[in-house]
């Protein structure tokens, strides 16, 4: 059985270096893991140095430290990641991170993925109607009223909002209209979609060849869910709104410039971008978006300026690669004696995006939306625009977190284990998958005294993430060996918490209306609603307090959180041959000891080329 890493341009043969590889179970966790290997040393041969980039070479601070490829191990080839650590003479120390692709576009932020886009050729008020009595997955978005408390009804743009979202009476969508004669902007209504969950999770993968399976389409608290959140695009559009996109393969010019890296200077290639957009009419134009520097050593530096005053810049530098997300709302003038102005965007920075190692010249570095959001009349006083989008855009309605993020907070909230297949990801709950693991049978390989642990001081809070709000408290579940409360409890130094960095959105009245209740306008959280289609004939969300902790302690937590204080640790080292060891991995099921075991943590050394010295953490019950 081949032990070997494997390269675009070099293989490394991992025999007799003492590999130890370690998988830990991130269902004791609320993280995801890598898998991952303790250091090794190995001898840099001149074939070897050259494909390394003359690493050996003193002067070599800016060859490449880190080197993607395929880690031949147990009879497969998980994708690998060689990362070399130090290095002394002819004599390199280096470790391997695999597992990684289970997690594709892990660090990719929602906004970034590839989500439906649809530019409108009727009003938005009537391309919406077909979708009401529809839901996931014939449809991947809907617009069911939420009520919100944001928008300012004293202000004469929102002097006849009515306070909700999506706002559906009589058959119909209220319309937003100009009356002619008061001159007034009558904005009734705001028109969002809101994706389903489901849709964004599953987009996610499929961005990577994925496809999502497992209980979580079925889950009855998810399959329905929308991700409600307030959107600038929606609240501001208008029909003078543009977007205005620059990626990092639209430089105008590359060049290298010098960078300091302690105690060297290196060369950095990097792409200077100059762009600009007109603005034809006086007025207030909203400028919304993001822009993101990319720095590996040099000062990334972007500006904006109307007229070359500034509007918005940002700075930033880091050692190795770093992205820095930035996200930019400005209102900006044009008076009546200008006429018009010019908006420009500078820009300094690496000409690329690094996406799982690889190298992305098409990634965004700019995205704004200017809004046209008031003109003058003809008395030079200024009027306030008629909201109307036209474009159906779900990059703009999604929190502001990464896609790794995103599947934290879902296995936070509902317990849910991720597993990645052939072409395929599936998401199960973990309390279904205690015992359906394949089973491992180590009882010939068991010692006399095996390390023994107890948890039973374990305690563990099951929270939301505050979130500040004078209308509404969220309860939290503590547990411990005693069983679970919601108050009466004195949360220790050492609780393990479980933070849900999401809401769900609590039903209120508002006249004859009783929806979901968006009272907060934080954009850095999951918050969801509950709309399976129409009721009584109106797109109203549903009760989601089935997504309340304590709730989802009940349905998720509870036989899992008991398992974690009222389990038996058991730790122990033995030696097998290769194909016993290649079975044992943090998704087995381990029979020993008379009982039944779940992998907590594996570490597996390879000590000959036919033997390995497995370590074992593992819990079980009687």
């Amino acid at each position: 059985m081949n032990l070997k890493f494997t390269a675009s341009n070099f293989e490394l043969d991992l025999y007799g270096l003492n590999l130890n590889i370690v998988e830990e179970n991130h269902w004791f966790s609320d993280q995801f893991f890598t898998k991952y290997s303790f250091p090794v040393e190995f001898d840099v041969t001149d074939e070897l140095d050259a494909a390394l980039q003359m690493i050996t070479h003193n002067n070599a601070a800016r060859s490449a430290k880190t080197f993607p490829g395929y880690l031949e191990l147990f009879g497969k080839e998980p994708e690998a990641l060689l990362v070399i650590e130090r290095i002394q003479g002819r004599k390199a120390q280096g470790k391997f991170r695999y597992g990684f692709e289970e997690f594709p576009n892990y660090d990719k932020k929602l906004s970034e993925l590839d989500l439906e886009r649809e530019e409108l050729n009727v009003p938005i008020t009537d391309f919406a109607l077909p979708f009401l009595n529809k839901t996931y997955p014939e449809v991947n978005y809907n617009f069911p009223q939420a009520i919100v408390d944001k928008f300012d009804t004293s202000t004469a743009q929102w002097q006849y909002f009515e306070g909700i979202l999506n706002n559906f009476s009589g058959g119909a969508f209220l319309v937003n209209e100009f009356d002619t004669t008061t001159q007034e902007q009558i904005n009734r209504n705001i028109m969002q979609p809101f994706p389903y969950l489901l849709y964004v999770i599953a987009q996610g993968f499929a961005e990577k060849g994925l496809e999502l399976r497992g209980e979580i389409l079925t889950d009855p608290d998810l399959k329905d869910a929308v991700i409600p959140i307030i959107s600038d695009y929606y609240s501001t559009a208008s029909e003078e709104g543009s977007e205005w996109v620059v990626k990092a393969n639209q430089y105008d010019n590359l060049e290298m410039i010098e960078a300091f890296v302690a105690p060297f200077i290196v060369d950095v290639e990097v792409g200077n971008y100059s762009k600009t957009i007109p603005l034809d009419s006086p007025g207030v134009y909203k400028i919304a978006g993001n822009a993101i520097l990319r720095s590996e050593a040099n000062t990334a530096v972007a500006e904006i300026k109307l007229d070359g005053r500034t509007v918005w810049k940002a700075a930033k530098k880091y050692v190795s690669y770093r992205e820095y997300f930035f996200s930019i709302d400005r209102n900006v003038e044009i008076s009546v004696e200008a006429g018009s102005g010019v908006l420009t965007f500078t820009s300094q920075q690496l000409p690329y995006a690094e996406i799982d190692k690889n190298q992305d010249p098409e990634a965004i570095i700019l995205d704004l939306t200017i809004t046209k959001i008031a003109g003058y009349d003809q008395d030079g006083e200024l009027v306030p625009t008629v909201v109307s989008p036209k474009e159906i855009n779900l990059q703009k309605c999604v929190p502001d977190m990464t896609f790794g993020e995103l599947l934290k907070v879902v296995k936070n909230w509902k317990n849910y284990d991720i597993a990645i297949g052939e072409g395929f990801v599936e998401m199960n709950k973990i309390q279904n998958q205690m015992k359906s693991a394949e089973v491992v049978d180590l009882s010939g390989y068991e010692v006399k005294y095996p390390v023994r642990k107890f948890y039973q001081d374990n305690t563990f809070l099951l929270q939301f993430q505050e979130v500040s709000s004078e209308e509404y408290t969220f309860e939290k579940v503590f547990v411990d060996a005693t069983g679970s409360r919601t108050s009466s409890f004195v949360k220790r130094e050492d609780t393990q918490e479980i933070t849900i960095k999401g809401l769900p959105l609590p039903l209120k009245q508002k006249g004859p209306v009783n929806t979901a209740h968006l009272f907060t306008d934080a954009n850095n959280i999951l918050i969801l609603a509950i709309y399976p289609g129409l009721v009584n004939d109106l797109n109203l969300c549903r009760d989601a307090s089935n997504l309340l902790v304590p709730a989802v302690y009940e349905s998720d937590w509870r036989e899992w959180l008991d398992f974690r204080i009222n389990a038996e640790g058991f730790e122990w080292e033995f030696e097998v041959y290769p194909e016993l060891a290649g079975k044992i991995s943090r998704d087995s099921k381990i029979a020993a000891y008379g009982r039944s075991f779940i992998v907590r943590r594996v570490s597996k050394k390879n000590t000959s080329r036919w033997l390995w010295m497995v370590s074992l953490e593992c819990d079980g019950v009687d």
